[in-house]
């Protein structure tokens, strides 16, 4: 008998006969990106399971997995998925004799106060800021009635250990530091710094306070994860003691988009060339041709050549200058080019994302 895969309020589960052989749950996070588990899963449920979410919300899958659960790790491969990122466990003492933390000091000009004594929305904002430069969760984005209910509603939330620093003369947020108290233990959730007041022992001031807070408990250790890329947050912590006792590996399963052009493809290929050429003769400036399906407000060209590679929108950007900088061209520089201006690499601050979102938050369920 083969396996049915049914949509049920809490996800899809697998049925061969009369028994439950799997069940998964799908949500979506802040940051739009769709997460998947798989729960008391025999090996057989994972393809019907998967063809089964995927088909239903047409859109890139992901999911986590023991480092050492070898055996799952390549059934999901051969399902599609592909390693996205890996993350460290860590175990982090809180006794200030073993992390050096006694008697840190607030950096000059900033003061640390608790969570439930500051403004919410400036605090949601904090924390979108900071998880931009979190590795696996860029594009985070909360809204109030979500941040409220994973923050000041959630039951693990203790304002002793969500601490807040603000500076003193501008009331800017400059960075925080959250641990979670699961009955399983601390869970440090976030420890974040904002780019203006790194490299002055804010991060080791915020640790300082939130576990000698635990320490005073009688709590012995707070459990982290740090991605492995991370080399901030790697090298922080393993100058508090903490030391390693697992990971996890972050995957993902692209949705296939017939409908997305790319630049090898010749109709493609031959409507970036033809849109760039009119508009540069119509306005004269250095344009570029961006295939994104966000709209642009500058100027935007629809050619008839497109549409012979799946219904392609080219969206073409004013660049603001001048002068051609671009004298030994006669038009613009194809997509594939690389912009003429270098930016930046940013380096990944001071900050810890404990797991999908918080480790403990719920998110959008679908």
């Amino acid at each position: 008998m083969d396996l049915v895969v049914a949509r049920t309020p809490d996800g899809w589960t697998a049925r061969h006969g009369e028994a439950v052989v799997g069940q998964a749950v799908a949500v979506v996070r802040p940051d739009r990106r769709c997460f998947v588990a798989f729960r008391s899963c025999c090996p057989g449920a994972y393809r019907p399971l998967v063809q089964a979410i995927a088909e239903h919300l047409r859109r890139d899958l992901y999911t986590e997995i023991d480092d050492a659960d070898a055996e799952v790790r390549d059934r999901l491969v051969g399902l599609g998925f592909v390693i996205s990122r890996r993350e460290h466990i860590y175990t982090i003492p809180t006794d200030p004799t073993v992390t050096g933390l006694s008697n840190v000091a607030v950096p000059a000009g900033l003061e640390v106060v608790t969570a439930d004594r500051v403004d919410e929305d400036l605090l949601r904002e904090l924390d979108d800021e900071l998880k931009q430069d979190v590795p696996g969760a860029d594009g985070w984005r909360w809204d109030r009635q979500g941040f409220r209910k994973e923050t000041y509603d959630a039951p693990d939330f203790d304002p002793a250990t969500y601490l807040v620093a603000i500076e003193r003369t501008s009331g800017r947020y400059a960075g925080l530091v959250r641990v979670w108290n699961r009955p399983g233990g601390p869970r440090l959730g976030l420890i974040g710094v904002g780019r203006r007041c790194r490299r002055r022992g804010l991060a080791r001031s915020l640790l300082a306070q939130a576990f000698g807070v635990l320490h005073d408990r009688g709590k012995a250790e707070v459990v982290a994860e740090v991605d492995v890329t991370n080399t901030g947050s790697n090298r922080l912590l393993g100058g508090l003691g903490a030391w390693r006792i697992g990971g996890f590996i972050e995957m993902v399963r692209p949705w296939p988009r017939r409908d997305r052009l790319t630049w090898r493809r010749p109709a493609y290929r031959l409507a970036c060339q033809s849109a760039r050429s009119m508009a540069y003769q119509a306005t004269r400036a250095p344009l570029w041709v961006n295939s994104s399906w966000k709209v642009r407000p500058h100027f935007s060209i629809t050619r008839r050549d497109a549409a012979l590679s799946a219904r392609a929108v080219l969206m073409i950007r004013f660049r603001p200058t001048t002068s051609n900088p671009y004298p030994s061209a006669a038009r613009a520089p194809s997509v594939a080019s690389p912009r003429p201006h270098t930016e930046g690499c940013r380096s990944h601050p001071t900050s810890i994302l404990s797991g999908p979102g918080q480790r403990g938050s719920s998110f959008s369920p679908i």
